[in-house]
C-alpha cells in the first residue's frame, strides 16, 4: 500500500537455506512478503557435515592462503589478485569453498584430538587470524568463504573482516574489521554473492546495521515493558 516505504531487501536474524529443512525463517519471510531476504546467522548452524571446528580451520587456511599470495605476488592492490573474485568495494569472495565432504574424508584418516586441545587450537587460530586481518583490512571491506556441505550443496558463506567502524560495546575496534565471522545464507530472491555484498556494505560492526539496531531497539523495548 505504501511502496515508498517498502524495503528493497530484508536482513533476518536467523538462517535462510542453511537449515535442516533447507528453508529457515529468512526463506519463510521472503516467500510470504515477496521481498528479497538474507539470513544472517551469528553462530554456525551445524548441517550437512559442517561443524564448528571444520569451519574455523577452513577460514584460517583461506585467510592465510590469501595473505601469503598477496605477499608472494607483492600486490599493492587487492583487486588484482587472481585468488578471489572481485566484488564492489571490494569484498573478497574466496573461489574455493570450505568443503565438508573433503574435510570428512581427511578427518576419518586422522586421530581425533582431545576436545581441550581442539579448543586451544581454535583460540590460537583466532589470534593468528587477527594479525593477518589487520594487514588485509586496509585492502578490502570483507573476506568471505563459501560453505559447502557433504552433499555438495553450497549452503551459505562465512564473512569476516567487515565492519570495524564501531565496537560492539565490550570489544572496541582494532583496525582489522571483525575476526569472528557471521554466517550468511540465501533467504529469498537473491544470490549468495549479492547477499554477501549487502551484508558487508551495511556493517559498521560485526552484525549488519539493520539486524544490530533491531536487536538493540528490541531489547530496549523489552526493558521498558518490564519496568512498567
Amino acid at each position: 500500500e505504501q511502496p515508498e516505504v517498502t524495503p528493497h531487501i530484508i536482513l533476518v536474524d536467523g538462517n535462510g537455506i542453511l537449515h535442516i529443512r533447507q528453508a529457515g525463517i529468512a526463506c519463510f519471510l521472503g516467500v510470504r512478503t515477496g521481498i528479497p531476504t538474507i539470513g544472517v546467522g551469528k553462530t554456525l548452524y551445524f548441517h550437512d557435515g559442517l561443524t564448528k571446528e571444520m569451519v574455523h580451520v577452513g577460514i584460517e587456511q583461506r585467510v592465510r592462503s590469501f595473505w601469503r599470495k598477496m605477499k608472494e605476488e607483492n600486490y599493492s592492490d587487492v583487486t588484482n589478485t587472481p585468488l578471489v573474485q572481485q566484488e564492489k568495494n571490494p569484498i573478497m569472495i574466496d573461489k574455493e569453498a570450505i568443503d565438508a565432504s573433503t574435510q570428512i574424508m581427511e578427518e576419518s584418516t586422522t586421530e581425533k584430538e582431545p576436545l581441550d586441545t581442539m579448543n586451544d587450537t581454535i583460540e590460537e587460530e583466532i589470534q593468528s587470524r587477527k594479525e593477518i586481518m589487520q594487514n588485509i583490512y586496509p585492502l578490502c571491506d570483507g573476506f568471505a568463504v563459501k560453505l559447502k556441505g557433504a552433499s555438495g550443496t553450497v549452503w551459505g558463506a562465512a564473512l569476516l573482516g567487515h565492519g570495524g567502524h564501531i565496537g560492539n560495546g565490550r570489544q572496541q575496534t582494532n583496525g582489522s574489521g571483525t575476526i569472528n565471522p557471521i554466517y550468511i545464507s540465501i533467504g529469498h530472491d537473491i544470490s549468495l554473492e549479492e547477499a554477501i555484498q549487502v551484508c558487508a556494505s551495511l556493517s559498521r560492526a560485526r552484525i549488519p546495521e539493520p539486524v544490530r539496531l533491531a536487536d538493540l531497539n528490541g531489547r530496549e523495548l523489552m526493558r521498558k515493558v518490564a519496568n512498567r
